[in-house]
């Protein structure tokens, strides 16, 4: 993944993603570096780089909104990748407007039974479920089905939602926003084997970057299997991000010590 990445920086250095060159007279400035971003973006996420992601994406669709207004779809996408990014910093709030955002220019400009409009509604559930709002991730889910019944991550997220009806299933997702919500439920139902199992697997999906997910899981994988080892990672975390509220921190140190 970081070779991966390693190359698409030099091609986008390659090919001059600068956008500061005039465009020629009564047509855009070229927005072609905005899609060489947005791939890079995607990789550095997926390898736990999240704030340099967030640069590159702001960015892109800037470039983008100047060249072709804002109501452009083609916004959608960058919006879509921005609460991704937001998401692995914890940052709920913001992740969930940026899919709102993608959902209204989606239905704008493809009506509400899009396969498009799946995506952004997606996109807006793995918020809801990772901020508690189970309801309204339920909800969204369902719509996206209605409106394409052969998205595979519908039902493993409808899972997530309702841990009870296809736990299993969910347990086998990679995402590890998903694994967190799935495992917190099995071991507040008393499954902590189950619930083992499935942040155990979590574990290996994380990038090195510190997360509100990364630390949701630690800290329910050390509740579940009393690992020492999970706790001092969830600690760790609690390090890295002094601005989260630490009510399993004093939980945590009693665990790392046993």
């Amino acid at each position: 993944m970081r070779y991966l990445l390693s190359i698409a920086c030099a091609l986008l250095v390659a090919c001059g993603g600068r956008d500061d060159a005039p465009p020629a007279p009564n047509r855009p400035a070229p927005t072609w570096p905005s899609a060489i971003e947005l791939n890079v973006a995607k990789i550095e996420i997926a390898t736990g780089h999240s704030n340099a992601a967030l640069v590159k994406l702001t960015r892109a669709r800037d470039r983008v909104l100047r060249a072709w207004g804002d109501h452009d779809p083609r916004l959608a996408l960058y919006d879509d990748a921005l609460a991704t990014a937001l998401r692995a910093r914890g940052k709920l709030r913001d992740a969930k407007q940026r899919s709102d955002q993608s959902l209204a220019l989606r239905e704008a400009a493809f009506g509400r039974d899009s396969a498009l409009v799946a995506t952004s509604l997606l996109g807006r559930a793995q918020s809801e479920i990772e901020g508690g709002e189970l309801a309204k991730a339920s909800e969204d889910l369902r719509h996206a089905r209605a409106i394409d019944p052969h998205i595979p991550t519908v039902d493993v997220l409808l899972a997530t939602a309702d841990p009870f009806a296809g736990v299993a299933q969910a347990g086998s997702d990679d995402d590890p926003a998903v694994a967190a919500a799935v495992g917190e439920k099995l071991l507040a139902a008393g499954d902590k084997a189950g619930a083992t199992r499935v942040l155990k697997a979590a574990v290996a999906q994380l990038g090195e970057e510190p997360t509100r997910t990364a630390l949701r899981i630690y800290i329910a994988l050390a509740r579940a299997s009393g690992d020492p080892q999970a706790a001092r990672a969830a600690i760790s975390a609690y390090q890295a991000m002094p601005e989260l509220e630490r009510s399993a921190e004093d939980e945590m140190w009693a665990i790392s010590r046993r």
